[in-house]
């Protein structure tokens, strides 16, 4: 193979013959003589490295992975991280390789709680006993099932994330904050506790073969999480920066004492727009990349070792319209080049309306649903360079409107309502393959290359019509893309470059089709016609010889 400093050139017009689009490719919309119908991949333009897509196991998995039958379990697990596929080439699962688990602050542990009682599933359990003991065996047995399983599956990295901090440790005796607390609910004398508390969960994991890659101590720390007691439906807590500062001090003392080799990540920002500018509603925590990787500043971490230099942040609330979405995301890539730190989106589901973008839910099929998602996605890889991109979350309760569309790769319902459910009901969501176009194909190590829509050049006009991205494998041998229809109309278009540098393995070529009624179909065909039918996500993998 020549070495890949050329282009690709490839015509892919036609392929599908599916019944979702009717449309001709002699329809007059593809006849524009000004519209140079091509998409030019350079893959001698390098951008970042990607790390990981991932998912949070939010909760859910303590109760589902410690009660319920063997056999949903495995399905389950099968979905959410196999790369195999079935005997028609299509995924058995979307190959995840990022599981972010939470680390239990034993709100399920206490006699009062102060949850509601419909937010039973959002409680925690907590090897740590308030005596300095820790209890394994009858602790997160469910979390710990699939984390095994994620690891069986070949699952690179493994993230342990935090809402609170055990309610012993905490100011007010409860894993969220009460009404008239505003600062982060961890008593003063608890902080290098608190640390080695997340250092023996590392260790504990290590010595059962579950290696512990990041841990994440800080949660959407822009927030009070303030319920009075008996209505609680999250743990959480408020955290300024400086309080942030001060506990990941304490960690990488702890951290370093005991050998550990995870590494920190913070400050798992609510919102972009909190990550790039300081935001007057929390003085005490925004403009966080500056906050935490300028040298100026106060409370600068770059010179702790056990620290990685990645700001990790939210999608959410950042895109009521196109332009403030983009420029979120320019902003994003601005502070992050000025910083020399790498951007992760640790967290993200179709929470608020923006999803909706003025419609009503009756008027939303579930491919709508889908390709919000994948917009997301793109935005946050192409716009952002974000090197790692997570879902929230791998399973969640829907129990109301179209909330199995919005909140999890995996919705469920319990038979009985209680954390000692052993039954209900459980079903993959669109949302789950819709994730899989991106975590299945585009592995650790794939790094984005340059693509030039012709067909639409800006992000503005690609973001209601055609959206591509293009990433090279860390061998060179393999071109992977994703492609998003955002629009109603089909898409006729061809990939190219200069002739004849790079040339397809035997002229073939698999794409992988979502629509309205497809999940991943795979097709396969040679260098000749693509037409993209209208609402549709394609991932297309390119053998390279």
């Amino acid at each position: 193979m020549k070495k890949l400093k050329y282009f690709l050139k490839i015509v892919l017009i036609g392929m599908c013959s599916c019944n979702d689009d009717p449309t001709s490719p002699d329809d007059p919309q593809f006849q524009n003589p000004n519209v140079k119908n091509s998409i030019t991949i350079d893959v001698s333009k390098k951008y970042q490295t990607m790390h990981h897509f991932g998912a949070s196991d939010g909760w859910s998995v303590e109760v589902i992975g410690k009660n319920w039958p063997l056999a949903i379990r495995e399905e389950i697990s099968e979905s959410l991280f196999s790369r195999e596929f079935d005997q028609n080439g299509k995924p058995k699962g979307i190959g995840l390789s990022m599981w972010r688990t939470n680390i239990g602050s034993g709100s399920a542990n206490q006699d009062i709680s102060g949850f509601d009682q419909e937010a039973w599933f959002r409680m925690t359990s907590c090897a740590l006993l308030p005596d300095g003991n820790y209890d394994w065996e009858n602790n997160q047995q469910g979390s710990r099932w699939f984390m095994t399983k994620a690891k069986d599956y070949g699952v690179e990295y493994i993230t342990g994330w935090v809402t609170s901090p055990p309610y012993f440790m905490t100011k007010n005796g409860y894993t969220f904050a009460t009404p008239g607390m505003t600062r982060y609910n961890l008593m003063e004398d608890k902080y290098s506790e608190f640390a080695d508390y997340l250092a023996e969960f590392v260790s504990y994991h290590e010595s059962i073969g579950i290696p512990i890659d990041f841990i994440s101590p800080i949660n959407e720390p822009q927030y009070n999480w303030s319920y009075q007691v008996g209505t609680a439906f999250q743990e959480g807590t408020f955290c300024s920066d400086q309080e942030a500062f001060d506990l990941v001090k304490e960690i990488d003392l702890s951290f370093k004492e005991k050998n550990i080799l995870s590494k920190v990540i913070i400050p798992e920002s609510s919102d972009l727009q909190v990550m790039h500018s300081f935001v007057g509603q929390y003085p005490l925590n925004s403009n966080q990349i500056d906050s935490f990787w300028s040298t100026s500043s106060q409370t600068y971490l770059g010179n702790l070792s056990t620290v990685n230099r990645i700001t990790a942040g939210h999608s959410y609330w950042s895109n009521s319209t196109l332009q403030s979405a983009l420029e979120n995301r320019e902003k994003i890539l601005e502070k992050s080049n000025q910083t020399g730190t790498e951007f992760w989106q640790t967290e993200y589901s179709l929470l608020g309306e923006e999803y909706q973008e003025g419609r009503d839910i009756s008027q939303l099929t579930e491919i709508d649903y889908m390709l919000w998602l994948a917009r997301l996605i793109h935005w946050d890889v192409s716009i952002s360079n974000a090197s790692g991109w997570n879902f929230w979350t791998a399973l969640s309760v829907s129990d109301f409107g179209d909330h199995k569309n919005r909140f999890g790769l995996f919705s469920w319902r319990s038979a009985d309502q209680s954390r000692n459910s052993n039954s209900g009901t459980v079903e993959a969501t669109r949302l789950l393959w819709t994730l899989g176009h991106f975590s299945r194909f585009i592995r650790p190590g794939f790094q984005r290359v340059d693509v030039k829509n012709n067909l639409y050049p800006s992000h503005l006009e690609s973001s209601s019509n055609l959206m591509v991205s293009a990433y090279l494998s860390p061998n060179q041998s393999e071109l992977v893309l994703v492609l998003v229809n955002y629009g109603a109309k089909s898409e006729k278009f061809a990939l190219e470059g200069p002739e004849n540098e790079m040339l397809v393995k035997d002229g073939k070529m698999t794409a992988y089709l979502s629509t309205n009624s497809q999940n991943m179909n795979p097709v396969i065909f040679d260098q000749s016609e693509i037409i993209m039918p209208g609402k549709s996500i394609l991932t297309v993998v390119s053998n390279l010889n």
